[in-house]
């Protein structure tokens, strides 16, 4: 799977604070020696700094895989993010062990290949990594999934102004693959455009752990999540496939729902600009007020299947009280074939291009 181009911008405020031990220097971008990177991750300690020497720009031309960092380290690039480490189109770059924290900064990682996932970045299960300011180009896991990142069962991925470009696997995910129980955390509490994609992204969400876009977006990211649970707002994703749980006003392509879609965290609207397809084994939910509703625009078909879950929030509300959920350019092509409610009881009215929901007990 080939991705042409994508830039992901990632706002992450860091809350986790590791106390370090002593200081490693990189006083060199050579691949072996001291001074050299290689020697800094052979020699350091748990809760060791490995800091780059100011002044060095460059690139660092990888002439075999690092060593595996199965310690809790931190490793500073330079501020000006001058140096470029290579895996010279051969070699994987960073590979994270298990059970460890590790955090990266200020530098750009490029040319990695591996035949398994992870050709930039392989966080091990159990592991956190937080990174900041690191940009991943050309890396490609040609034999499995994840081409740039490849985060492991239940860990956590912490992203703070990161980007991707060119970056391709033999799977999904050509940007990040997020395995089972593992969680991504996005946010823009920042002043920049936390995500910007340009050409198609690629995010692969498995598992039952939890990703949270907060970011507006206007430009697109192929989404596929397969378990778990995704939470997004304002993120243009085309097309969209859900086996887990989707919830967040978005703009989506086509959508696939196989698990549970919500169109807002509260309520709101999300656009489909293309069908929306509901399996039969998948839930709609849709949040109600007195005096609105979650709202889904649709600008293919709908094949509606399986389940309707109206979810009223507290107020005062009068039998007849009628919300239109759905509407479509195109048609209504099959019912929902359930209704279910947290209280209330309600008539699902379908038209050739809408469905409407009436409240007929309460």
């Amino acid at each position: 799977m080939t991705q042409l181009l994508s830039k992901l911008y990632v706002t992450f405020l860091l809350t986790q604070t590791l106390a370090w031990g002593g200081v490693t220097p990189v006083t060199n971008l050579l691949d072996f020696g001291a001074g050299s990177l290689r020697n800094a991750l052979d020699i350091a300690q748990n809760n060791d700094q490995i800091i780059f020497d100011s002044s060095l720009q460059g690139t660092l031309l990888l002439l075999s895989p690092l060593p595996s960092i199965n310690a809790d380290l931190e490793i500073i690039g330079p501020s000006s993010n001058g140096i470029n480490i290579s895996g010279n189109a051969l070699f994987p770059i960073f590979d994270v062990g298990t059970n460890v924290k590790v955090s990266m900064s200020n530098l750009n990682i490029i040319n990695g290949s591996k035949a398994g996932s992870g050709a930039g970045l392989s966080v091990g299960n159990g592991s956190t990594a937080s990174i900041s300011n690191i940009s991943f180009s050309n890396c490609d896991a040609t034999g499995a999934e994840g081409g740039a990142v490849h985060v492991g069962s239940s860990s956590l991925l912490k992203a703070f102004e990161v980007s991707f470009s060119n970056n391709s696997s033999g799977g999904p995910g050509d940007d990040i693959f997020l395995n089972n129980s593992s969680v991504l955390q996005y946010d823009c509490t920042g002043t920049i455009s936390a995500i910007e994609l340009f050409g198609t992204g690629s995010v692969f969400k498995s598992g039952t752990g939890q990703v949270t876009f907060t970011i507006p977006s206007s430009t697109p990211l192929a989404l596929i999540v397969q378990d778990g649970e995704v939470i997004s707002t304002g993120v243009r994703t085309e097309p969209s496939i859900v086996y887990g749980s989707l919830e967040g006003s978005q703009t989506t392509l086509y959508f696939t729902n196989h698990g549970t879609f919500k169109p807002s965290e509260t309520i709101g609207a999300s656009t489909i600009t293309e069908d929306y397809s509901q399996a039969s084994s998948a839930t709609l939910e849709i949040t109600i007020s007195p005096s609105t509703n979650d709202f889904i625009q649709i600008g293919g078909n709908a094949y509606l299947h399986g389940t309707l879950s109206i979810l009223p929030e507290q107020g005062i509300y009068t039998i007849g009280n009628t919300y239109t959920i759905l509407t479509t350019i195109g048609k209504i092509n099959s019912p929902f074939d359930s209704v279910v409610s947290s209280s209330m009881s309600f008539n699902v009215l379908y038209f050739n291009n809408r469905v409407d929901i009436q409240i007929t007990s309460l």
